[in-house]
């Protein structure tokens, strides 16, 4: 992978897994510097500094974002440099100096433009929010929502109606407010696949699972759980702990099936629920090596 790529990909899994993000940034940003990529080694930056937001390590946030910001400016890329103050202006709002951070997005503003200027329009709706001035958040939302509506940018829209909800909800506006809480909650089940810059599957969140050949449970166990656990055909049985099994099947089978085969061998099942993990073994399946090669065959 370039350097380049390298760096892109792990912009997108800031928001997603920021503690993997920090440690696969830091190894990027030392080939770009050797490389003298600004560009790249600005771009990891930045993701390291999203990463510190979600770690609540605001100090090094801000840090890591004024290092994207400058190398950005050496790289004379005014966009890069303008997304990296966007973030810069969230983390400093939220470590308490917010008309720092509308400073940050003045500066930012000119230089952004289509789904950029609207999450500038949102950052700004989201520190006048912090300050309490709700008409002013109400009047940055309805500029940035049906732009992040128009680009399918659903992260970012998820993120505005939830704001937009607490100054709806403090003006006493609740019909608005549940709307928009409704509607955000949705898109919290609206998700998209992307394999190197690319989609590859989206839907809603049942959809998407369902596609998946095998399901997954975590069964609560009453009393000990044998040393020898019973040998049902089809299914992977694993224990976690003493009262807690893990089981694969595939879908077309009988669950009663397998609590027939867990009942003779004096396993009593108390409670199950569904293995929380689904959605990263779907990425594996339809991101991995295989399923590129199913891709281009289909190309």
């Amino acid at each position: 992978m370039s350097t380049a790529g390298g760096a892109g990909e792990i912009l997108r899994l800031a928001e997603a897994d920021p503690r993997r993000t920090v440690t696969l940034a830091t190894t990027v940003v030392q080939q770009a510097h050797a490389e003298r990529d600004f560009v790249a080694e600005s771009v990891a930056e930045r993701a390291i500094g999203i990463a510190a937001t979600h770690l609540e390590d605001l100090d090094g946030a801000v840090r890591h974002l004024r290092s994207a910001i400058n190398l950005a400016n050496r790289a004379t890329s005014a966009e890069q440099a303008a997304e990296a103050r966007l973030r810069l202006a969230f983390a400093l709002s939220i470590r308490g100096r917010p008309q720092q951070g509308m400073r940050e997005i003045a500066s930012a503003r000119p230089s952004l433009h289509g789904p950029a200027r609207a999450h500038a329009e949102a950052q700004r709706g989201a520190i006048f929010n912090l300050l309490g001035q709700f008409d002013s958040a109400l009047i940055c939302f309805r500029t940035a929502v049906p732009a992040l509506r128009r680009a399918g940018d659903h992260l970012w829209l998820q993120r505005v109606l939830s704001n937009r909800a607490i100054a709806h909800g403090y003006r006493h506006e609740f019909t608005a407010a549940e709307a928009d809480l409704h509607e955000a909650e949705s898109l919290c089940r609206h998700l998209a696949i992307i394999d190197r810059g690319t989609i590859v599957e989206q839907g809603p969140m049942r959809a998407l699972l369902a596609k998946l050949d095998v399901e997954g449970f975590l069964l609560d166990i009453d009393g000990g759980i044998p040393a020898t656990l019973p040998d049902i055909e089809g299914t992977a049985l694993l224990a976690l702990d003493d009262h807690t099994l893990d089981l694969e099947m595939p879908r077309a089978m009988d669950l009663n099936r397998v609590f027939a085969a867990l009942n003779s061998a004096g396993i009593r099942v108390r409670s199950m629920r569904t293995k929380s993990n689904r959605l990263e073994e779907l990425f594996v399946r339809l991101t991995g090596d295989d399923a590129a090669a199913r891709r281009e065959q289909a190309a």
